[in-house]
């Protein structure tokens, strides 16, 4: 029989030493005895059960993490808010935005914001993708929505949204808005100015 190598191969004898012949030269070769034959096929054995099982278990974890951030991710885009703010072509007022009534009071609001925040905010979203202006929007939605009472008044009078007051209360709240305002800057005029000194 001849080997791939090009060798030979003879067996003389079936109880003695196997030899290789090459350049009529013989190589005696120690024949396998039984015990190491079954080590091999045992080792083999084991080696394919263990890769089959680190495969399988590679499989398993890919395929896991993958539905965790499917999961995850679809809970977090079905949430109205983000919703709404994802479409481009939903009209979006500050109050959908956070998913509040426009009746709200201010710690229903705040509540409701904290809420958001902490669903859309870039570091706590992990793999999932959401446009950065979409927590801007959730975070200009809420400031305006918790200012003064007049902020909120005017918001929802230039949007024509029915909420807490009417127009004679935004122009109310208004006037002494502006009042105060121009109250506190008439101090610190008065503050900023130096003493007049006495001769």
């Amino acid at each position: 029989m001849r080997l791939r190598s090009g060798k030979q191969y003879i067996a003389k004898d079936p109880q003695g030493p196997t030899t290789v012949k090459s350049n009529n030269s013989c190589i005696p070769i120690s024949k396998p005895d039984n015990c190491s034959g079954k080590t091999r096929s045992m080792s083999a054995q084991f080696l394919h059960t263990t890769s089959t099982w680190l495969f399988d278990l590679a499989y398993y974890t890919i395929i896991c993490t993958v539905l965790f951030a499917c999961i995850s991710s679809m809970m977090i885009i079905t949430n109205p808010g983000i919703i709404t703010l994802l479409d481009p072509a939903a009209p979006q007022n500050y109050y959908d935005v956070l998913g509040v009534s426009p009746l709200a009071s201010r710690k229903e609001i705040k509540t409701a914001y904290r809420k958001l925040a902490l669903k859309t905010h870039p570091d706590k979203l992990g793999n999932v993708y959401i446009p950065q202006d979409v927590f801007i929007t959730i975070r200009e939605a809420y400031e305006t929505l918790s200012d003064e009472d007049h902020v909120r008044c005017t918001y929802d009078t230039a949007n024509n949204i029915e909420g807490l007051w009417a127009i004679g209360d935004c122009i109310r709240l208004r006037r002494e808005y502006n009042t105060r305002m121009d109250r506190q800057r008439e101090k610190e005029i008065e503050d900023s100015q130096p003493a007049p000194q006495l001769l």
